[in-house]
């Protein structure tokens, strides 16, 4: 089985970027602010695991959007 895809939605304090892209499926960098609606659906589709902050809309859409391949959703919120 391949690399599975995650989408992690912003920059994670924390969080160490290099290991995950070197795990896992994970696109470009996240940035400091929010990532766009759009853009956060876009990624989901087809996505394993999302790790995402309160800033982020976790809903139907967007469950809709990420498909069966979805696993996992997880929230930082708490450093």
């Amino acid at each position: 089985m391949g690399r599975r895809t995650i989408v992690v939605t912003r920059r994670l304090p924390g969080v160490p970027w290099d290991d995950l892209a070197a795990r896992f499926r994970a696109g470009d960098p996240p940035t400091e602010g929010t990532m766009p609606r759009e853009k956060f659906l876009a990624r989901a589709r087809g996505a394993s695991g999302i790790l995402c902050t309160l800033a982020d809309r976790v809903d139907a859409e967007m469950m809709d959007a990420a498909g069966p391949s979805l696993v996992v959703v997880s929230n930082f919120a708490v450093v």
